[in-house]
């Protein structure tokens, strides 16, 4: 997603816990049952690895540390999300990428901050290779502030990256820039929405993934292919009705 404006900074004392406070991914995703995720870092584990993170990503307000939660713990902790995932098939992905978090430090030009309330929006990237992250990002669920910095750090790969076009099908039918012209998963060719779908099924396919944590993921994976992509292979709907047994694409 691209938008245009001034970029204002917001203060580090600000983001580090002096905002009022959002609730943590805890308090927005449903309790998991038996089997718990271990998708969870305590404070100081977030501060410890925050100053790698920082240096790594090229993030342009000053390094400091932060109370749990803040808003600046839930910006750590999807970090940390793309940090620990392994993609289960690197070979078999968009892009081939084997860890997350590297390839996002080795793509983007640095993360950014507006202090913006843009409805529906989470973050952009505005041409420079610089993702800028916006107000609505840190009140997201953790899994969504996870794929939403993939999509976005696919964009930061232009002119490789095609970007968005308008769907022409679907619940989005008529939006400028909601979809991806096609879907692809077994290669680089695709947009945001190609590869924030494919980093999603390796988190569900990841075993630390609770139940209703799968669930939800697919519930999610499952509404994005009938409605993100103008074109959808019928080798595609094949996998995964098999893989899911789906029915309905």
């Amino acid at each position: 997603m691209r938008l245009w404006g001034t970029v204002m900074i917001l203060s580090t004392l600000a983001l580090a816990g002096a905002l009022s406070p959002v609730p943590s991914s805890r308090a927005l995703e449903s309790p998991a049952r038996a089997g718990a995720s271990s998708w969870r870092w305590s404070c100081d584990e977030l501060n410890t690895r925050w100053k790698t993170y920082h240096a790594e990503l090229h993030v342009r307000w000053a390094y400091a540390s932060f109370t749990c939660p803040s808003p600046l713990s839930s910006f750590v902790e999807a970090m940390a999300l793309l940090h620990d995932l392994v993609p289960p098939q690197p070979e078999r992905s968009a892009g081939h990428v084997s860890n997350y978090f590297a390839w996002l430090a080795a793509t983007s030009r640095g993360i950014d901050y507006a202090d913006q309330e843009t409805a529906g929006a989470m973050a952009h990237y505005h041409g420079t290779g610089v993702i800028t992250i916006m107000n609505p990002f840190f009140k997201a669920p953790l899994i969504q502030r996870a794929e939403m910095l993939v999509h976005e750090g696919r964009h930061a790969m232009w002119p490789a990256d095609p970007g968005h076009v308008t769907c022409d099908q679907g619940e989005e039918r008529g939006l400028a820039g909601g979809c991806d012209a096609e879907f692809h998963r077994e290669d680089a060719g695709g947009g945001g929405y190609s590869w924030g779908w494919v980093f999603m099924w390796h988190l569900m396919e990841d075993p630390r993934a609770a139940a209703q944590e799968h669930a939800q993921i697919l519930a999610v994976l499952k509404w994005e292919l009938n409605n993100r992509f103008n074109v959808l292979g019928p080798d595609d709907k094949s996998f995964f009705m098999k893989r899911w047994n789906w029915d309905g694409l």
